[in-house]
C-alpha cells in the first residue's frame, strides 16, 4: 500500500477513536461526490490532534512520521474526504480529497508517495502514479491546498464538471458535518452484496442472530458518527425506507442487543476461578457494568430511523481498564465457543460422509492397502468423494503410499475441514484421528457394518480430536492408539477442559479430560457390551 494511503488511513483512525465537536452545524457538501458513490467517510485529523481529549497522545511523534513518510504533517490537514464507487472491473473504485491548512507543492511530496518521472496530462490535468501502487492508482493536485488520490476513473469521475447527484449525494448534502469524523453508506446499490456477505456470516451464528438477515432489506442508508468527551462517544443511525421497516430493524436489533447482553452475564461467573468475597465482588461488578452498558446503547426509533447513541457512555481511565479486564476474558470464551461450534460441525460432516459412504459401499470405510493388505492410504482419502473433494481424490495414485513421489506434495493440499479452528496446526497434519486398539473404531482387518457395532451407535466413538503435537500426516494411514496405562494420553489440547468425538450415529460430544477411564474404554469398544451410564 503506498504511503499517503497509509496516511489517509492513520487519519481515519484517529477519526474513529472520537474527538469533541467542533462545528456550528452546517450541513456537509455534496462536493466530489459522484452519482455512482455508495459510501463517503470524512474525517478531520487537525481538529482531532488538537482537542483537549487527545493531550496524552503522542502528537510529536504523529507529526515527525508523517513529514519524514509523506511529506506533510497530519496536524496542518484539514479533512479528509474519501469517496467510495462500486468495484470495477480492476477492483474497487475510490477517490480520496485531501484539504491542506497551508498551501503545499506536490512535488515536493517524499519520493515514497510519489512518482515524478510519470507526470502526464489528461484533459488539462496533470496526473502523477504513486510508486508501489496499483498501476491505476493516481495523485493530482486540485488547488495549493487540496489533493486528490485514488483509482485515475474514480478521480476522474470526482473532478467532473458536470457530476450528477446520485443518493449519496442527497445524503451528505442532508447531514450536519460534526466537525471530527463521520461515514454515510448508501445501501441500495449494494443490497445484494451486502444480502451475501450477512447470509455468509450466519451460516454457523446462533438461532437468536439469524434475524439478522432481514437487514439488507429493511436497510435505506446508514450513518456513522464519532465524538468524544472525556472517553468513547458516538452514534450510529439505521435509516428504513418507510415506517413498517423502522418498526421490524427496531425489533430486530433489540433482540440482538439483548442476545449480546445475556451472552456476557453468562460468562462473567468463568471470568474469576477463585472463590471468596473479592471474587464474588468482582463478578457482582461484571454483571453491574454489562447492564448498564448494554441500556446505555438500547436502540431509539425516530420515525423512519433507529439511533444507537453511545454519548451517554462515561468511562474514565481507571474504569476502562477494569471494563477491558472483565471484557476481554468474556470475548475470549465467545470466541472460543465459535471456534467450538465449529470443530462440532467439522466432525458432523466426517460423521455424514462416514454414512453416506456405507450407503454407497455397504461397509463402512477403512485405509487403502495393497493387495497384500499394507495400508497405502489412509481412510481420510477414502472420505473425500463425500466431503466434496472429488477433484483432489482423483488426483491420488490409490496403488501408491501416501509418500510416494507423486501422493506426498498432494498432502499440502489438505482441506480447511481436516483443520480444527482453535488450535494452528502444523501444513498437512489432521488432530481428527480413529482410536486404534483390539475391538475399537472402524478400522479391522475385515471390513465392518453398522450392524457390527453392538455396542449402540449412539454409545461407540467412531473419531477422536488429539492435541495439535499428536496430530498426523492426514493422508499418512496413521491414528490414535489407545493406552491403557494413559488413556488420555495425546488427547485434549485445543479446547480448555476436554476435546471432541464423533460418534458412530453422527452426534458430536464434548468429553471432559476428568471423565471415567473405564468409562471412556466403554466408549471405545465397539462390542464390548457394556451397558453406558453417565454420558
Amino acid at each position: 500500500m503506498c504511503t499517503i494511503a497509509l496516511a489517509i488511513v492513520f487519519a481515519s483512525l484517529f477519526g474513529s477513536m472520537g474527538v469533541a465537536q467542533t462545528t456550528d452545524g452546517q450541513r456537509m457538501t455534496k462536493e466530489f461526490i459522484p452519482g455512482e458513490a455508495i459510501a463517503m467517510f470524512q474525517v478531520h485529523p487537525q481538529a482531532i490532534l488538537q482537542d483537549p481529549a487527545l493531550r496524552l497522545a503522542p502528537i510529536e511523534v504523529i507529526s515527525a512520521s508523517g513529514k519524514h513518510h509523506v511529506g506533510v504533517d497530519p496536524v496542518d490537514i484539514l479533512a479528509v474526504r474519501v469517496v467510495i464507487g462500486m468495484p470495477g472491473p480492476g477492483g474497487p473504485e475510490f477517490g480520496a480529497v485531501v484539504t491542506l491548512e497551508k498551501p503545499l507543492e506536490i512535488e515536493s511530496l517524499n519520493d515514497k508517495v510519489i512518482d515524478r518521472t510519470s507526470k502526464r496530462e489528461v484533459d488539462g490535468k496533470t496526473y502523477y502514479s504513486i510508486p508501489d501502487s496499483p498501476p491505476n492508482a493516481v495523485l493530482h493536485q486540485i488547488s495549493p491546498t487540496q489533493w486528490i488520490v485514488g483509482t485515475e476513473y474514480f478521480v476522474t469521475r470526482m473532478l467532473s464538471d458536470q457530476i450528477t447527484d446520485g443518493p449519496l449525494a442527497h445524503l451528505t448534502s442532508q447531514t450536519v458535518d460534526n466537525g471530527q469524523a463521520q461515514a454515510l453508506i448508501v445501501v441500495e446499490p449494494i443490497r445484494p452484496i451486502l444480502s451475501g456477505f450477512v447470509n455468509q456470516a450466519l451460516l454457523q451464528a446462533p438461532e437468536e442472530l439469524q434475524d439478522l438477515s432481514r437487514l439488507p432489506e429493511l436497510l435505506d442508508s446508514i450513518e456513522l458518527r464519532y465524538t468524544a468527551k472525556t472517553g468513547f462517544a458516538g452514534d450510529m443511525t439505521l435509516n428504513a425506507s418507510d415506517d413498517v421497516s423502522a418498526e421490524e430493524m427496531e425489533l430486530v436489533i433489540e433482540k440482538t442487543r439483548l442476545y449480546g447482553r445475556d451472552s456476557m452475564l453468562e460468562s462473567i461467573p468463568l471470568l474469576l476461578n477463585e472463590e471468596g468475597p473479592v471474587a464474588d465482588s468482582m463478578r457482582a461488578y461484571g454483571v453491574r457494568l454489562v447492564n448498564t452498558l448494554f441500556d446505555m446503547i438500547r436502540p431509539q426509533a425516530k420515525g423512519r430511523s433507529i439511533v444507537i447513541n453511545t454519548s451517554d457512555i462515561q468511562v474514565d481511565v481507571a474504569s476502562a481498564s477494569i471494563l477491558v479486564g472483565l471484557l476481554l476474558p468474556a470475548v475470549q470464551a465467545a470466541r472460543e465457543a465459535a471456534r467450538r461450534m465449529s470443530c462440532q460441525g467439522h466432525l458432523k460432516q466426517f460423521a455424514l460422509a462416514v454414512h453416506n459412504y456405507h450407503s454407497v459401499h455397504k461397509k463402512l470405510p477403512s485405509n487403502i492397502s495393497d493387495k497384500e493388505g499394507k495400508p497405502l492410504l489412509s481412510w481420510r482419502v477414502s472420505l473425500l468423494p463425500y466431503l466434496e473433494e472429488n477433484e483432489l481424490y482423483s488426483q491420488f495414485r490409490l496403488d501408491e503410499p501416501w509418500d510416494s513421489a507423486h501422493n506426498r506434495p498432494l498432502a499440502q493440499r489438505m482441506p480447511e475441514l481436516f483443520v480444527c479452528p482453535s488450535s494452528p496446526q502444523i501444513p498437512g497434519k489432521t488432530a481428527y484421528q480413529v482410536p486404534l486398539g483390539k475391538g475399537l473404531s472402524m478400522l479391522a482387518d475385515n471390513p465392518l457394518r453398522f450392524r457390527d457395532i453392538i455396542d449402540g451407535t449412539s454409545n461407540t466413538v467412531m473419531i477422536v480430536e488429539t492435541s495439535p503435537e499428536w496430530a498426523v500426516d492426514w493422508t499418512a494411514p496413521d491414528d490414535w492408539t489407545y493406552d491403557a496405562d494413559e488413556p488420555l494420553a495425546g488427547l485434549g489440547g485445543h479446547h480448555p477442559g476436554g476435546f471432541h468425538v464423533a460418534m458412530f450415529d453422527g452426534s458430536v460430544r464434548f468429553v471432559t479430560l476428568a471423565i471415567d477411564p473405564t468409562l471412556w474404554y466403554q466408549l471405545l469398544t465397539r462390542a464390548g457390551r457394556e451397558v453406558i451410564e453417565g454420558f
